[in-house]
């Protein structure tokens, strides 16, 4: 499920939204519209059904969130704060199993594309209820894609749809199929589990209208209760659920921007989960008795951008000069050790795809200054770089946020060690974004997050040469032709196989220089159990939590 429309006004969210969902969940950041609250709470169930197991106990599990939630329409979702608590609320026709790396069956049971994998036909659950009370069937299947593909929908995601998918077809009540327009290898991941593909109740859309997003129903294992804006959402057990109800009974949400507060809450017992950590508490946190810190290797990658039309990055070779400049491995060692892993390609390393067999750029200042000499950049009197009369001095631009800050002033001191000058300039996330997006730099901090690990979360968007994300205005028509075959050809290990000559071009390029792709983590309390955390931000899974003792007891 991806969470990236046409441009980052995100996050995610990246430059994420990507993300993708995502993509990517990859695009979740980017994407942030203005809210619509809701004029008033709703109400669909009050009284839980309890649920006995020995050993796991419900009750009510208090969630900080990073932020309050926009829209709850799951076509409209651009955020992860909102896609992680649709998440809990709506299903997919499918799962993906990031322990197995295979998909497994959510609303359809069995799936089969033709053998030119644009048709694809799958056989649907029966019995399956929405929270209100409506048929699950093909007709809804069809109802929720037909609304993101409509060009009124109003959606960021409906583009995507409608470059691949022609039109959906109900065979029988639990039978539909997709047309698409091209073949798509990453059909599961890219449609089928974005988040515009969560199944929604058509008559629940039909009665609200736009004010669906205030009153979701869908056929996860959760039921949307209230939202109180800035306050809480809430969400109760769903006793029906297809799959088998939760234990717990009750999840609240709290909007908690701060991380720092967020640790606060979690020690003082005042939430059982936090979603968001700062490195200065990570330490703090894995060293609490009471604390369990949940973390793995994540789909969001961080680095530096360039912009390839500037007038000191047009070169390749100055790119590649800048980055045998900078000790990669030592900054992520000093400043985001136990945060993420360390990244040589565009792609993160949890993704199937990811390959290290790439020109790493190792260290070398004395070859950064080889290079910068044979392209005509020599010491000034000052013993700044100079060519042509002109200064090497440029500008980086960087969000707010110590984590972008200490990043890029790090690359700056390495910089200064060979002659050139890299000034910072500290932006709002919004402008920075939208200076990006309008190539208004010479390099910049950019980061992207995906909801799937599946190169095509990230070489379309950022790498195509007229990719929505391509900040950097970078273009290689090989890379496009590569880029074009990893998303059409069917086999699996072709696709890998085009997917690592197209990381080995784009990294000896340096479109980027790939620092690291970030561990996705939670923190809970001790005696909460069954926190499923997955590589994608916003899809944490709460249907299998418990606490292992009554709660207050």
């Amino acid at each position: 499920m991806d969470i990236f429309p046409q441009k980052f006004k995100l996050l995610a969210a990246v430059i994420v939204i990507a993300t993708v969902m995502v993509i990517a969940f990859a695009w979740l950041y980017f994407f942030q519209a203005p809210p619509q609250k809701p004029t008033e709470t709703t109400s669909i169930i009050t009284t839980p059904t309890k649920t006995e197991i020995p050993g796991k106990y419900g009750g009510e599990l208090v969630v900080a969130n990073i932020a309050d939630v926009l829209r709850m329409d799951p076509m409209l979702i651009t955020d992860v704060p909102t896609a992680t608590i649709a998440y809990q609320i709506f299903d997919f026709l499918v799962r993906y199993n990031h322990e197995t790396k295979q998909y497994e069956p959510g609303l359809a049971i069995s799936w089969e594309a033709s053998e030119d994998a644009k048709t694809w036909t799958f056989k649907l659950r029966k019995g399956v209820k929405f929270h209100d009370g409506t048929p699950f069937n093909a007709e809804a299947v069809k109802f929720t894609i037909d609304r993101v593909l409509d060009p009124q929908s109003k959606s960021p995601l409906s583009q995507d749809f409608r470059d691949n998918v022609e039109s959906v077809e109900v065979v029988d009540e639990y039978t539909v199929v997709f047309h698409l327009k091209n073949p798509l290898a990453s059909f599961l991941d890219r449609i089928i589990r974005n988040q515009g593909a969560m199944i929604v109740s058509p008559t629940a859309v039909k009665k609200y209208g736009d004010d669906f997003s205030n009153h979701p129903v869908g056929t996860g294992p959760f039921m949307f209760k209230e939202w109180i804006p800035g306050e809480r959402v809430v969400l109760v057990k769903n006793p029906d659920y297809w799959g088998g109800a939760p234990i717990i009974d009750t999840l609240i949400f709290k909007p908690m921007p701060e991380s720092a507060a967020q640790v606060a809450a979690l020690q003082a017992g005042q939430v059982d989960v936090i979603l968001s950590i700062p490195k200065e508490s990570l330490e703090i946190l894995e060293k609490d008795p009471n604390v369990l810190v949940l973390k793995m290797p994540g789909y969001t990658t961080f680095g530096i951008v360039f912009n390839c039309e500037s007038e000191f990055f047009m070169d390749k070779r100055v790119r590649q000069a800048l980055n045998y400049a900078i000790d990669k491995n030592e900054i992520v060692n000093a400043l985001f050790k136990g945060m993420g892993v360390r990244i040589y390609s565009p792609l993160p390393s949890a993704s199937w795809a990811y390959t290290e067999d790439v020109n790493k750029f190792e260290y070398n200042p004395e070859k950064a200054k080889a290079l910068l000499e044979e392209v005509g950049w020599k010491p000034g009197p000052d013993g700044i770089l100079e060519k042509d009369g002109k200064k090497f001095s440029f500008v980086c631009i960087t969000q707010e946020g110590k984590e972008a800050e200490d990043l890029v002033t790090a690359v700056q001191s390495y910089l200064k060690k060979i002659g050139i000058d890299m000034k910072i300039q500290i932006f709002e996330y919004g402008t920075w974004v939208d200076m990006l997006v309008t190539h208004q730099f010479d390099a910049g901090y950019i980061w992207w997050a995906a909801g799937a690990g599946d190169p095509d979360h990230y070489f379309p968007f950022l790498f195509y040469s007229t990719g929505w994300a391509n900040c950097g205005l970078y273009s290689n028509s090989k890379v496009d032709e590569l880029i074009i075959k990893v998303s059409q050809t069917p086999s699996f290990e072709e696709r890998k196989k085009l997917a690592a000559e197209a990381q080995k071009l784009i990294v000896d390029d340096v479109a980027w220089i790939h620092f690291y792709s970030k561990y996705t983590m939670v923190a809970t309390k001790k005696t909460v159990g069954g926190v499923i955390l997955t590589p994608s931000e916003g899809e944490i899974d709460f249907y299998k939590t418990y606490f292992t003792s009554p709660k207050g007891g």
